[in-house]
């Protein structure tokens, strides 16, 4: 049975393969048969033509007003973290999203009672 399969395969391939070179012929015969008699259609070349409205420039000074919408966040974030654990009573006044501290100041404050 495969070999009936491969076979009836074969002959199909080789007819679709004979006629596209059937009709390849043919095409270029055309083509010569027209070429012969005369050289076919004629083909102009045809003008591009580009029409654009013109002003004159003038100088002018412009302002642009620009309105944003969003939130700023800082590329750079800070985790503080105790040496021991506890409850946090107090923070510093400066410890705000985009606020300033110096080093080595007292940031927070625990609740003593908790680690006694």
């Amino acid at each position: 049975m495969r070999f009936m399969t491969r076979t009836l395969l074969g002959t199909l391939l080789i007819c679709l393969t004979l006629g596209l070179l059937t009709l390849a012929a043919g095409s270029l015969y055309r083509a010569a048969q027209s070429e012969a008699e005369g050289g076919g259609r004629e083909r102009g070349a045809r003008e591009r033509v580009f029409a654009v409205n013109t002003a004159p420039l003038e100088p002018v000074r412009a302002t642009p007003s620009i309105t944003t919408y969003g939130e700023v966040v800082s590329a750079k974030s800070l985790q503080l973290r105790t040496e021991i654990g506890g409850r946090i009573v107090d923070f510093s006044p400066n410890l705000v999203p985009g606020g300033l501290d110096a080093a080595r100041k007292e940031k927070s404050s625990l609740d003593t009672a908790s680690v006694e």
